[in-house]
């Protein structure tokens, strides 16, 4: 699809749509979230992109056991990619996925303070990222960005809003056989308004409630909050333990109809695109027969640094418009491969409320990675790393109509 026929269809979108803001669900009861989603991904494309529908649909059951206990239970579900297809083992991916299921205990330790035990998110930087698709978000949100099973404390004070955690590390597709548990540390300054420490800091997950500055800041004023996280933790992969650690700063600015975020994160250990030393872990799992009680430390682990900066302004209560940009380094010790080489993201982001509770997304993702396609030195022909067609980049655009209940 040309560039002047998206714009042109956004312009139509902006003008055409109209009708009344959809809200956050915090009541007690059964809600509801299904996103239907048209995708035009270059990632994979034999003949030149790939297109497809798809729809996510999510349940979230909120129950108060008493004045101060609530039971919750959430997940959604999105189809796979076919097994009929050649793309299966790049695309497929988990079809059920459980999040918030939790039992909370408010008023814990103090007024403002809640007591999390079950899956919950873990409390690193920023959760509420406009673009909930990984085509879409920050890559480095795969690793801090995610939901655990453990135990969560969120605390209020007068200057500052505290949240710790005790989590597997593995996140939610199953239970770890270890005994190291990830901890996990966040600050927030200054505290907010609200007295109850269950809405220490934003954390929609997704499109019908994301926050608009224009409502969110009614009466215009400057507003900022700044965060700092750190993430200590190990991730085994038998018979190799490595490290998996995050430290993180984070900044909100609003003011008037506009929001700006800006996150960085410094990453060691364990990441995606793994530059440890593979033929040293081959060597370790053929010399020794080794049980589930050997566990060899890897000392030369990876570093890497991202950093996302995100603007959303408030078009009117019913319409916004996001820009983000990120700059990810998986390796910044090392670029020997294309694996370990900087990549860049550009996301285009609109969503407009057209009926009560009822969304359309448009996003836009252009992404600047040497991983996925690059030219021969000395030539104009490209080498891609996954088998495609002769293409410029792996730049995707989503579609789609979300309805809350």
């Amino acid at each position: 699809m040309k560039i002047r026929s998206l714009l042109a269809l956004f312009i139509f979108m902006q003008i055409s749509a109209t009708a009344a803001v959809a809200t956050e669900q915090t009541e007690p009861g059964l809600h509801g979230f299904i996103n239907f989603v048209f995708v035009e991904d270059n990632r994979i494309g034999w003949t030149g992109s790939e297109t497809t529908f798809y729809t996510t649909a999510k349940l979230d059951y909120l129950h108060m056991v008493s004045d101060d206990t609530t039971a919750r239970f959430s997940g959604s579900f999105t189809p796979t990619v076919s097994d009929h297809s050649r793309a299966y083992d790049i695309l497929k991916k988990r079809e059920g996925n459980i999040e918030d299921t939790y039992v909370e205990y408010n008023h814990f330790i103090s007024n403002n303070s809640a007591l999390k035990f079950g899956v919950v998110k873990v409390p690193f930087g920023h959760f509420d990222t406009f673009a909930n698709e990984d085509r879409n978000r920050p890559v480095s949100m795969q690793r801090t960005r995610t939901w655990d099973y453990g135990i969560r404390l969120d605390t209020r004070f007068s200057f500052m809003d505290m949240s710790v955690a005790a989590v597997n590390g593995e996140g939610t597709s199953g239970t770890d056989a270890n005994s190291a548990k990830s901890v996990v540390l966040r600050f927030e300054f200054p505290a907010g308004s609200d007295g109850d420490a269950t809405s220490i800091y934003p954390e929609v997950e997704q499109i019908t409630n994301y926050h608009n500055p224009r409502i969110q800041n009614l009466d215009g004023s400057f507003d900022w909050h700044f965060g700092i996280s750190g993430y200590a933790g190990n991730r085994y992969t038998t018979p190799v333990k490595e490290k998996n650690n995050h430290y993180g700063v984070d900044l909100e600015l609003g003011y008037s109809v506009a929001a700006l975020k800006l996150q960085a994160t410094y990453h060691e250990g364990f990441f995606n695109n793994r530059s440890v030393a593979q033929d040293d872990i081959n060597r370790i799992s053929g010399e020794l027969k080794y049980g589930p009680a050997v566990t060899l430390d890897i000392d030369d682990y990876p570093h890497a640094l991202s950093s996302f900066v995100e603007l959303v302004i408030g078009l009117s209560d019913k319409a916004m418009l996001t820009l983000m940009y990120e700059y990810y380094d998986p390796d910044i010790d090392s670029a020997a491969s294309v694996t370990q080489v900087a990549r860049e993201r550009i996301v285009i982001g609109w969503k407009r409320d057209f009926r009560e509770n009822s969304t359309f997304a448009f996003l836009y993702t252009i992404n600047n990675n040497p991983a996925f396609s690059r030219l021969i030195e000395g030539s104009s022909r490209r080498v891609n790393v996954v088998e495609t067609d002769d293409m410029e980049g792996d730049n995707a655009l989503m579609m789609s109509v979300a309805v809350q209940f």
